[in-house]
């Protein structure tokens, strides 16, 4: 990812989508039960998180 999200701490993206907030997140750059704690924060707070695959979209466009 090249933007902001990058440099954020998983409590830090936890209280964004605790607060309804959106955004774009890399499915790469965190651990899977961290992913699962922000994705459930967004569930119950109506966020939308969407997450993408850097490391598969880069890939692709490689070959």
């Amino acid at each position: 990812m090249t933007n902001s999200l990058e440099d954020k701490t998983t409590a830090e993206l936890l209280m964004m989508a605790n607060a309804g907030l959106g955004f774009t997140l890399n499915v790469n750059s965190l651990p899977a039960k961290e992913l699962l704690e922000i994705t459930n924060a967004a569930a119950l707070s109506g966020a939308q998180i969407t997450l993408i695959d850097e490391a598969q979209k880069l890939a692709r466009e490689s070959s």
